[in-house]
């Protein structure tokens, strides 16, 4: 789903992102069964920001250390090595929402 999202967004995505978008669905399940009864702000909050990591990780990665350029937020303010940007840790809170009912939904079919 992530690299849909991403080919929608962005025309094109890179193989490193189907790591990423697992591993963020992965996150957001385990922090949404922690947290979601509590808060639902508090939970993507915590989604928004467990992405930003791991999008950091793989970026410095991917990008920086292996120097494929698959992105780079260099243009965006308060970037992080060009890597991630506080504006797209609120696209990823917003993502979230949908994600969390995705995972609620498995959860009751499985």
């Amino acid at each position: 789903l992530y690299c849909g999202i991403e080919m929608l967004w962005r025309k094109r995505t890179h193989r490193s992102m189907f790591f990423a978008g697992g591993l963020s669905l992965a996150g957001i399940n385990l922090i949404a069964d922690l947290f979601w009864e509590r808060s639902w702000l508090l939970t993507l909050v915590f989604c928004g920001l467990m992405i930003t990591l791991i999008e950091f990780a793989i970026g410095y990665v991917v990008n920086l250390k292996l120097g494929l350029n698959v992105w780079n937020y260099s243009d965006r303010k308060f970037n992080i090595m060009g890597q991630v940007c506080p504006l797209y840790t609120f696209f990823w809170m917003a993502l979230s929402l949908p994600a969390v009912f995705l995972c609620r939904l498995c959860d009751l079919i499985f």
